[in-house]
């Protein structure tokens, strides 16, 4: 896993980015870009509906207050597709 500033995420292609990490965690105070971004890759992924199996949505402050929810997340293996997004 590696950081990507939002303006160097901005400069690579969406299939780039998946075909190079395969986790990717978006963090940060401009709620709005946060948002947009992850638009971005559910449109790219074929995401286009809040399914619970297949979008998970995180807070800091739940991750502070059960660190090892992440980690269950990511261990957690979904019947119905192949890939998560968190």
């Amino acid at each position: 896993m590696v950081a990507i500033r939002s303006n160097e995420f901005t400069k690579k292609s969406i299939d780039q980015l998946l075909t190079s990490y395969f986790v990717f965690i978006f963090y940060g105070s401009d709620k709005g870009l946060i948002f947009e971004l992850v638009n971005q890759f559910k449109k790219r992924i074929g995401v286009l509906h809040h399914d619970q199996f297949y979008f998970v949505v995180l807070n800091a402050l739940d991750i502070q207050e059960n660190p090892e929810i992440l980690w269950n997340e990511v261990k957690s293996i979904s019947l119905f597709n192949e890939k998560k997004l968190f």
